[in-house]
């Protein structure tokens, strides 16, 4: 049976997030676990692959492989918080944990961009794109940061670090996992 209605065209950020894949290659890459691959992802669906990683967790092994693929990727180190280091080439930003909360992070801000896109929150926050990738990396959009304090809105005054940037013409939180509120919702219904 046909769908009727026509398949929406792919964003920008959709566009951006399949070449990302595609540069990263199609080779498996596990988990010492044996946790999920890039390429299950396509064959299980984001819903499975969601559920082994929170049930994987952390693996410091894994992602110091994730590290050393995106630099060999030509990705250059943006910096690094208190749970994540963070790479960037181009328009994309890769966000990496190295520790439990960074993983938590990812999951958190993955969530409520998936659920507020670019409408506000209860807040008024407004988030940057972002996507989680099937290593429970972050990959989101890069966003100007230079912003003047007499620009910002109230809202941003309750960020962390007030680290919010243009994307697009308009003011978003590029690192708001503590600040977005929802962490609990994140880690156990991202998909559902």
């Amino acid at each position: 049976m046909q769908s009727t209605q026509a398949a929406e065209a792919p964003s920008q950020f959709d566009q951006e997030a399949l070449q990302e894949r595609q540069s990263r290659g199609s080779r498996q890459v596990r988990g010492q676990d044996g946790g999920p691959s890039f390429s299950q992802a396509q064959e299980e669906g984001p819903q499975e692959v969601i559920m082994k990683l929170l049930i994987q967790r952390y693996d410091s092994l894994f992602y110091g492989r994730v590290i050393d693929n995106l630099l060999s990727k030509g990705f250059a180190r943006l910096g690094q918080g208190s749970f994540r280091v963070t790479f960037g080439r181009g328009k994309v930003v890769v966000k990496v944990p190295y520790n439990q909360n960074g993983f938590e992070d990812n999951l958190t801000e993955a969530f409520n961009w998936r659920k507020y896109r670019d409408k506000p929150n209860l807040n008024g926050y407004l988030f940057a794109p972002c996507r989680l990738l099937p290593d429970a990396t972050l990959m989101m959009v890069h966003v100007d940061t230079k912003v003047f304090h007499e620009e910002l809105p109230h809202w941003t005054r309750y960020i962390d670090g007030q680290q919010v940037g243009r994307y697009k013409g308009k003011l978003v939180a590029y690192d708001y996992a503590c600040d977005a509120g929802h962490q609990l919702d994140a880690k156990c219904t991202y998909l559902l």
